[in-house]
């Protein structure tokens, strides 16, 4: 039998970003793919949906590009990671 309440980390979130978070709502349906991290079941790509199965718009947001030093931080960071 599943189980019926199932751990959703703020990482597997869709939409989501370090600067722009997506919370769970009390209440929400959830879409979700069944996985495991850290050796423990988890929620992975979750999203809340409405009665019609639809994805909530809050998951659908693009981040923002960071403007002006934060994208040339960001471009630096980049070269040093490759």
């Amino acid at each position: 039998e599943p189980p019926t309440n199932i751990f959703v980390h703020r990482t597997n979130l869709m939409g989501g970003s370090p600067g722009f978070p997506v919370d769970l709502q009390q209440g929400r349906r959830i879409s979700f793919f069944p996985g495991f991290q850290d050796g423990r079941p988890r929620a992975m790509s979750a999203a809340m949906i409405d009665d019609d199965y639809n994805v909530d718009h809050v998951h659908l947001r693009k981040p923002k590009k960071p403007k002006g030093n934060e994208a040339l931080k960001e471009k630096k960071l980049a070269r040093v990671k490759e």
